[in-house]
């Protein structure tokens, strides 16, 4: 509803493309030619073929000022890169994104419904028409700031995103980096044999070091808590 009865009317149908990710994967992108907003639904990177090949494509479509374009039958062309990407999933882990990233704002998912029970769809999409043309006024009477607009926000559902997508050794090297030791006293082997809850005294990281990261790490030895996120076991 967002893609087809706001933006598209609001940006124009010519501008507009919906395509799925099978579609990206594609040798051809003519599709790309005169797009503004792209919308990708249906996204799970899980499920492609080559994942860091497509997220290397996406980055450079995402930053670069020019892209390549190449439709059926029809020699490369490189034209100015007009493009905006909107990745549309009901999966929670639908794309892997860098601890560093700088080119995804990554917004909550819709938990609840748009239609409440008995509501229908055709007549909340009529209502929505009625009040476009005030809302594209509305838009045009805002200063807009072209750096914000072109800058990732780091958002909590960007975080956990990016947390429920680490990879075991991405963990691990997270865990070193910040001195996380209570991530490994919570991954330790159960049993009889297993080590005790909290950490000895004698293997504690010393406090007078003064680092942030080192009191970080005897706090979280001496109290056995848990620190930082931990989504998942490392032996998989």
């Amino acid at each position: 509803m967002l893609f087809n009865d706001i933006i598209r009317p609001l940006i124009g149908d010519a501008y507009c493309r919906a395509v799925g990710l099978g579609n990206l994967e594609e040798q051809f992108n003519g599709f790309a030619a005169e797009t503004i907003v792209l919308f990708v639904d249906e996204v799970d990177t899980d499920q492609v073929r080559q994942m860091l090949k497509l997220i290397a494509r996406l980055k450079r479509w995402i930053t670069e000022p020019r892209i390549e374009l190449r439709a059926m039958r029809q020699d490369l062309r490189n034209l100015d890169n007009h493009l905006n990407l909107i990745l549309a999933s009901n999966q929670p882990n639908s794309m892997r994104i860098e601890a560093n990233d700088r080119r995804c704002t990554v917004c909550p998912r819709q938990e609840a419904k748009l239609l409440d029970p008995g509501e229908d769809g055709a007549e909340l999409a009529q209502r929505i028409a009625k009040e476009l043309p005030a809302f594209a006024d509305y838009l045009r009477s805002r200063p807009a700031d072209r750096s914000l607009a072109g800058s990732a926000l780091d958002t909590p559902a960007k975080r956990l995103l990016q947390a429920i997508t680490q990879t075991a050794i991405e963990e691990v090297a997270h865990a070193f980096r910040y001195g996380d030791l209570a991530y490994f006293v919570e991954q330790r082997p159960l049993g009889a044999d297993a080590m005790p809850r909290t950490v000895p005294a004698r293997l504690r990281w010393p406090v007078a070091r003064g680092a942030g990261a080192d009191r970080r790490m005897a706090r979280a030895a001496g109290s056995g808590g848990a620190a930082g996120v931990h989504a998942r076991p490392i032996a998989r």
